[in-house]
């Protein structure tokens, strides 16, 4: 079993990109400092959590209705 579908991953690595680059913007023109990168793996890491699960729910609802589906044919 999958864990992922392709778009669903390429979708992740996307948001992982644009999340780093919204937090590195967002700290031009300051000093760079722990803060900097505390604030970067928790925004990227829990943008990628949260999708990651919201797909994996999905993905597992689609699956139990396709398998009914499947069922439903046989019967």
């Amino acid at each position: 079993m999958k864990f992922l579908y392709k778009w669903q991953k390429i979708t992740l690595w996307v948001i992982g990109v644009l999340t780093f680059v919204s937090v590195t913007f967002r700290t031009i023109g300051k000093e760079f400092n722990i803060g900097y990168f505390l604030d970067l793996i928790l925004a990227v890491g829990l943008n990628i959590l949260i999708l990651f699960v919201l797909f994996k729910i999905g993905n597992l609802f689609y699956l139990k209705m396709k398998r009914k589906k499947l069922n439903e044919r046989k019967n």
